[in-house]
């Protein structure tokens, strides 16, 4: 997503939501999209780019759902970057 920008930028971060969940989250100053395109994204095959399959977030959804977690992008709009969380939940002792 980044490679369409001029400046190029992905940061990650991990947060400790709560005593039960992790929060795993990925922001970049790519394409950023509309509300009906991050509705679209984690679906197999959707693309935005030229050359894209449609697999990566696909398969980030797929797994986090296998660990009974969540998925979440949030854009605000065309042009203006986008954040991808991942909610885990923590290890219980």
């Amino acid at each position: 997503a980044c490679r369409d920008q001029p400046t190029r930028q992905i940061t990650l971060q991990t947060l400790r939501v709560s005593d039960l969940e992790t929060e795993l989250k990925v922001s970049d100053t790519g394409i950023g999209g509309t509300a009906a395109d991050l509705v679209k994204m984690p679906q197999l095959g959707y693309t935005t780019k030229p050359h894209g399959i449609g697999y990566g977030l696909f398969w980030v959804r797929h797994h986090v759902a296998e660990m009974e977690g969540r998925f979440v992008l949030v854009s605000d709009g065309p042009y203006a970057g986008m954040n991808a969380s991942i909610f885990i939940p923590r290890a219980r002792d």
